[in-house]
């Protein structure tokens, strides 16, 4: 029980933390579901999430999937996941702040 307590309170700290990040962004407006390990903004590009989540792979070197794969509503939405290190997640949301600020 101890465990699963400890991988419990690690998700939410990491929850916690890419949350905080999407909310201090200027590109991204932010929502995690209930009890998933992801993230799925909205942003405020001209691209299509398509595009988007390419260029973050090219250009970013991080993996997101775009939010057309969730059908029609999910256009203009991204999905980060948030199960990894608090590390990468704070590396990964840099370099993708970058992109974020090419393409402002």
């Amino acid at each position: 029980a101890a465990d699963s307590q400890a991988m419990v309170r690690g998700y939410r700290e990491r929850c916690d933390l890419i949350m905080d990040l999407i909310q201090e962004s200027r590109f991204f407006k932010g929502f995690v579901p209930q009890g998933a390990f992801y993230a799925f903004p909205s942003y405020t590009f001209s691209k299509s999430s398509l595009e988007i989540a390419n260029l973050l792979l090219e250009k970013a070197h991080v993996a997101t999937v775009p939010g057309s794969a969730f059908g029609p509503c999910g256009e203009q939405h991204i999905r980060f996941s948030y199960s990894t290190s608090k590390a990468n997640i704070v590396e990964g949301f840099k370099r993708i702040e970058q992109i974020a600020g090419e393409l402002a």
